[in-house]
Parts: structure tokens; C-alpha cells; sequence
């Protein structure tokens, strides 16, 4: 039995060393792909990266180019808020201390203290004309003021809402609002 062994420990011994260098082959071979496949992960995963970087930085573009649409729409219209209030407010205090007068036309006036003779010849056009109290004057002069303000605060927000998505209703060009049909 020990003849045996010692006659096939040559043939054992080759199997052994054949199957190591099989093995050792093998893990070479897949060490060797599993490196190319890290490889091109990695190139790959870099791409992935670089691109989204890219669309990152033009989204921040397009934002920071909104942010300056909007900045600039936003002082145009506080501009023009501002212009508006101070002419109201001027012209209501004008009026209420009767450095102005505003007359209505009005289609018959009574007038029950002048002579019929003194109504009878006019050098004007024939209308009749009211003044307002300065009080009551300076008050619609107030709500016409409000009614510009308002008209003010309208456009500005219909201007920022059509920079902000110019495709929607009533956006027609570059921001003007048209009317709908």
C-alpha cells in the first residue's frame, strides 16, 4: 500500500500543481476583469458627473438671468408705484388746500342766488360746470390714486408672471399682457 502511494504521489503531485496553476490563472484572468470593469465604472461615473455638473451650472445661469429679469422688472414697477403715489398724494393735497380747483360738468344748475339776466349771456361752449368742495375733491382725487396704484401693482405682477413663465395665458410678447378673445 505504501508502493501505492509513493507511485502515485508523482501523478498527485502534478494534479495538485496543475489545479494551483489553474487557480492562480483564473484569479488573474478575473482580477484582471473585475479591474476593467472598476475602470470603466469609475470613467464612466466621471462622466455621469461631469455632465451633471454641467446641467447644474447652465440651471444656475438660467436662474441667476430670471433673478436679474425679475430684480429689474421688480425696480421699474416699485419706480413707477412710487411716481404715482407721490403725484396722488401732491394732487389730493393741492386740492385740499385749494391751490387747485376740479370742476364737474353737470347738464343744469340751479342757481338760485344769481340774477337771470347774469346766466342768461355766456361767452363759453354752453356747458355748465360744479366745483367740488376741496375736501371732496381731494378725496377722489385719493381714489383715483388708489385706481393707479392698483393699475400699477397689476402690471407689475402680470410682468413678473410672464417673465417667470412667458408660455402662459395671455403672455403674448416679451412679457405684455393682450387681452383675451
Amino acid at each position: 500500500m505504501i508502493t501505492l502511494f509513493f507511485r502515485l504521489m508523482p501523478f498527485i503531485i502534478a494534479v495538485s500543481v496543475s489545479a494551483f496553476a489553474t487557480w492562480m490563472i483564473q484569479d488573474w484572468r478575473y482580477n484582471a476583469k473585475i479591474d476593467s470593469i472598476e475602470r470603466i465604472n469609475s470613467d464612466t461615473m466621471a462622466e455621469i458627473s461631469r455632465a451633471a455638473a454641467h446641467q447644474l451650472q447652465a440651471q444656475l445661469e438660467i436662474h441667476q438671468e430670471q433673478t436679474h429679469k425679475i430684480t429689474q422688472l421688480d425696480q421699474q414697477h416699485y419706480e413707477e408705484l412710487k411716481h404715482v403715489q407721490e403725484t396722488s398724494a401732491h394732487l389730493a393735497a393741492d386740492l385740499a388746500a385749494t391751490h387747485q380747483r376740479l370742476s364737474v360738468r353737470v347738464r343744469s344748475c340751479a342757481t338760485s342766488h344769481v340774477p337771470a339776466a347774469a346766466n342768461a349771456s355766456r361767452v363759453d361752449d354752453g356747458t355748465q360746470r360744479a366745483e367740488l368742495y376741496p375736501e371732496d375733491a381731494a378725496a377722489l382725487a385719493t381714489i383715483t390714486g388708489d385706481a393707479d396704484r392698483c393699475a400699477v401693482k397689476l402690471t407689475g405682477l402680470q410682468a413678473y408672471v410672464c417673465s417667470i413663465t412667458p408660455d402662459s395665458a395671455g403672455c403674448g410678447m416679451t412679457g405684455s399682457r393682450t387681452q383675451p378673445q
